[in-house]
């Protein structure tokens, strides 16, 4: 689920939310924005499920999905995520997962500014994948760790 604190992915203080409600420009009874998103394209409703907590980072919410499915595991889980972000999060994601039988997809979305296929032209996108290759690396770092001291 979207961060307790969040409009539209931007952290905001309780005094700012309850302002957003007062006058009218933002309503947190509606589905979160991922929901929505889902149900417009014509997800039906209860095939929808918002894990009931907020996950800080993609181990943690990778972790939190593999609990939440508990012993009736899907067949397989798509990963929709940033393009720059997709192979990281589905390494990650197939490590959690590693003892079960499911397949793990990933599927960038198309409506991030990422050019993958030329993101040395662009400062930004230059950024992004040295930032993603930190990320990589502390997250095999933190699940090889992890393994290690793991006793089952």
């Amino acid at each position: 689920p979207e961060s307790p604190n969040s409009v539209a992915g931007e952290v905001i203080s309780d005094q700012v939310k309850t302002d957003l409600v007062r006058l009218g420009l933002w309503n947190p009874t509606l589905p979160q924005w991922a929901e929505r998103i889902l149900m417009a394209s014509g997800v039906p409703t209860e095939h929808i499920a918002v894990l009931p907590q907020h996950a800080d980072g993609t181990i943690v919410e990778a972790e939190r999905v593999r609990a939440f499915f508990g012993e009736r595991l899907p067949q397989s889980v798509v990963l929709i995520t940033s393009q720059s972000a997709s192979r990281r999060a589905r390494f990650i994601f197939r490590h959690v997962f590693t003892r079960d039988p499911i397949r793990i997809y990933s599927a960038p979305t198309p409506y991030h500014r990422f050019e993958a296929r030329r993101w040395w032209t662009t400062p930004r996108n230059a950024l992004t994948v040295l930032t993603e290759y930190e990320k990589f690396f502390i997250n095999a770092v933190t699940l090889a760790l992890r393994s290690r001291h793991d006793p089952s």
